[in-house]
C-alpha cells in the first residue's frame, strides 16, 4: 500500500490566501481559482455551515479576489456545497500531468491519498494571524473535519 501527500485548495503559491478556520472549530478549503471558462461554479455560489464563501474570500484577500471569480473543485468532496444531480459522488481529480505522475508511480486502487492545505483562523469583522494550520484528511472520508474530530 501507498500513502500520497496531495497539496489542495488555495496557499501561498495558488491564490495566496489561506483556508479559513472559522471561531467554532470547523474549516473550509477554498476551491482553485478557476484557469479557463469551463468552470460555471464563483464563489459567491458557495455557503459553508452559514458563511458566505465568496465575502469571506473577499475578505481574506483584501478585495484581491471577487465573489464572482470562476473556481475549480480538486478534489469535489462536499455534497452540500451545490445542488447535486442524483448519484452524484465525491472525486478527487488531478491534472493530466499529475495522474500521469501517479500512475508511472504505481499509484492504484486500495492505495491513501492524504489531502493537506494552509489554514488560518479568522475571526468576523478582524483579522487573525494567530495559527497557521496544516491538517491532513483522509480521502477514504470524504467530508470535512472538525479539528479533534473523525
Amino acid at each position: 500500500m501507498k500513502i500520497v501527500f496531495s497539496r489542495k485548495g488555495s496557499d501561498s503559491g495558488i491564490g495566496r490566501i489561506p483556508s479559513p478556520i472559522f471561531p467554532d472549530g470547523t474549516f473550509f478549503s477554498l476551491p482553485l481559482l478557476a484557469t479557463s471558462d469551463k468552470s460555471n461554479n464563483k464563489f459567491d455560489d458557495l455557503t459553508f455551515d452559514g458563511h458566505p464563501i465568496g465575502k469571506v474570500v473577499r475578505d481574506l484577500s483584501k478585495r484581491k479576489i471577487e465573489p464572482t471569480q470562476r473556481i475549480h473543485f480538486d478534489p469535489d468532496l462536499n455534497p452540500s456545497l451545490l445542488p447535486r444531480l442524483p448519484g452524484w459522488r465525491p472525486i478527487f481529480g488531478p491534472a493530466v500531468n499529475s495522474r500521469a505522475h501517479l500512475l508511472n508511480q504505481g499509484v492504484s486502487v486500495g492505495d491513501i491519498v492524504l489531502f493537506f492545505g494552509w489554514f488560518r483562523q479568522v475571526e468576523h469583522g478582524a483579522r487573525s494571524d494567530t495559527c497557521l494550520t496544516t491538517f491532513l484528511a483522509g480521502c477514504r472520508s470524504p467530508r470535512f473535519f472538525r479539528p479533534g474530530h473523525r
